[in-house]
């Protein structure tokens, strides 16, 4: 069985906008995290918190889509069969990049339809 994959330094989904029930401001970090650190309140962090992005979830998913890594943090929003993919604002392009495109490429063949969201 493959080892859980690790979030490590990476704290972008508590800067884009989840829809995880969090009280935040859009393109806002989360108060309760520390960026490149992680979350001060970890242990006990509201259940809206449990979160993961397709990247932690995707086993196969090399260490080079880590959000952090590429500057594109893909999910799966509840009841939605779309990936939607927030880009970095300070990298605009990371999603236009040979690999990425590649990963989207990969994504829509398997059935989801992909959206690039700038924020």
């Amino acid at each position: 069985m493959p080892k859980m994959k690790e979030c490590g330094p990476c704290n972008w989904c508590c800067y884009f906008p989840t829809g995880n029930g969090l009280t935040k401001g859009l393109n806002e970090w989360c108060k309760y995290v520390v960026p490149g650190v992680g979350c001060i309140i970890y242990d006990s962090r509201p259940k809206c918190c449990h979160y993961e992005c397709v990247w932690k979830q995707d086993q196969y998913l090399e260490e080079e889509f880590r959000p952090d890594q590429c500057g594109v943090m893909f999910e799966i929003p509840h009841n939605s069969d779309t990936i939607h993919g927030f880009v970095d604002p300070d990298r605009p392009g990371a999603w236009e990049t040979k690999r990425m495109r590649q990963l989207i490429t990969k994504f829509i063949q398997a059935g989801y339809p992909v959206k690039i969201r700038k924020v």
